[in-house]
């Protein structure tokens, strides 16, 4: 082999290099454009499904704050139906003071006018004031007690006659006279 030959055998080696280099470096080029573009559209799907997501988010969170909004009215109402209740029980407490007041004073009418009527039987030694037909016996209350159309404890009479006994009203008189 001849210097010539020799110095040949060299170039074309080294061209052949050259070509191996640029091949492989045109294929690695390539291999890394693909594996980009690859990346890019795994990116881009998942960017649409994290849209699709942010649109279930909003909807979930105008869920939730629309559940917020319920719950903090029915608790307001709940708050002002039992500040109602509370009054109303304040007054129904009141108003059944004053009627037990009312029927205090009007029994103690009642008993006054018994006292002071002759037509009211007294009872033989019964100790205390006369006590007419018509009047609960002392110390029992009709407030309450007694349902609606009906005569309270001990204010009905019996009629002698029928053996029946008929409500009376208080501060009502037999036709009778009794």
């Amino acid at each position: 082999m001849s210097a010539g030959t020799i110095v040949w055998v060299i170039i074309v080696i080294i061209v052949v290099l050259i070509i191996i280099g640029l091949i492989a470096a045109l294929v690695t080029r390539s291999a890394r454009h693909r594996r980009e573009r690859v990346h890019r559209e795994r990116a881009g799907e998942l960017r649409e499904h994290a849209a699709a997501q942010e649109s279930e988010i909003r909807h979930h969170q105008a869920t939730a704050d629309e559940t917020e909004a319920h719950a903090r009215q029915a608790r307001a109402e709940a708050e002002r139906k039992e500040a109602e209740a509370r009054r109303l029980e304040e007054e129904a407490g009141q108003r059944r003071s004053t009627a037990d007041e009312h029927l205090t004073r009007h029994q103690e009418t009642l008993r006054e006018a018994d006292a002071v009527d002759p037509d009211v039987p007294d009872d033989e030694g019964a100790e205390g004031p006369r006590q007419g037909p018509h009047l609960p016996p002392e110390g029992t209350t009709t407030t309450g007690g007694a349902a609606a159309g009906e005569a309270p404890v001990g204010d009905s009479s019996t009629d002698a006659a029928s053996g029946t006994a008929e409500p009376r009203i208080p501060g009502q008189h037999r036709s009778d006279g009794v």
